[in-house]
């Protein structure tokens, strides 16, 4: 109920929607154009009275925790945290589905490509993972069906500190990092897929980067196996780096 999105509505105005329901915005009672005049919340009709402006600013926050839900992948899903951390993130934007979902309805499965599938079975401990395009893919799938103006981006080459520019405009990253954000493991597949290689390693794993505090250099996950997570930003961003710089961005 204390969370927004502003969404440029063109004409120097932008509309600021409830995160509860996105048809719901802020808007200027009566159309008034007194001081003192109340703000509500009103259905979205397009009108001056749900239009605003924002000034320019340099301010760049120190700290940010967007407070992504968190739902654990076990029992159902012991090798499903890529499907789980898309859940998270979609139940983060409003979306109402379970955590077997997205994993059983979107994510098709294949006996080898972990690039635009998963491979195996994410019901099963010798399931494999798939990768961001896969998720991407998944991700629009869903939206389109929900009739949604969002759309998921493969953001994947991005370097780990141009991601906080994401989270500072309310949009938190899905990235493959490593279980318990623990050592690499040796990776034992390889695949290609539009110029770039993929590899996944023993002990995959993706999260959600939810927050950061520039100050501390700390890094705020939801992780389907830990929960909430508070983990060192370098470390982080070196974990991410070693999983190929995969990250998908909603907004």
């Amino acid at each position: 109920a204390q969370r927004w999105f502003v969404e440029y509505a063109g004409n120097g105005g932008f509309k600021i929607s409830s995160a509860l329901n996105r048809s719901l915005v802020l808007d200027v009672s009566g159309g008034s154009l007194s001081n003192g005049s109340n703000i509500q919340i009103y259905a979205d009709n397009g009108s001056a009275a749900q239009r605003f402006a924002f000034s320019p600013t340099t301010y760049s926050a120190n700290y940010i925790d967007l407070g992504v839900p968190f739902i654990g992948q076990n029992p159902e899903l012991p090798t499903g945290c890529e499907s789980v951390a898309l859940t998270n993130m979609l139940l983060y934007y409003g979306f109402s589905l379970s955590k077997t979902y997205m994993a059983d309805v979107y994510i098709p499965r294949s006996g080898s490509d972990f690039v635009t599938s998963f491979w195996g079975n994410p019901h099963y401990s010798n399931g494999n993972c798939v990768s961001a395009p896969g998720i991407t893919s998944a991700a629009n799938n869903f939206l389109r069906d929900r009739g949604s103006a969002l759309r998921a981006y493969d953001v994947t080459g991005s370097s780990f500190w141009s991601l906080y520019d994401y989270v500072q405009k309310g949009h938190p990253v899905i990235i493959w990092s490593t279980m318990y954000q623990q050592t690499i493991g040796p990776a034992y597949a390889w695949q290609w897929y539009n110029g770039r290689q993929y590899a996944t390693y023993t002990n995959s794993h993706t999260v959600v980067l939810e927050g950061f505090n520039r100050d501390s250099g700390q890094v705020i996950l939801s992780d389907s196996l830990s929960g909430r997570v508070v983990c060192d930003a370098n470390w982080a961003n070196m974990l991410y780096t070693s999983r190929g710089s995969q990250a998908v961005v909603i907004k």
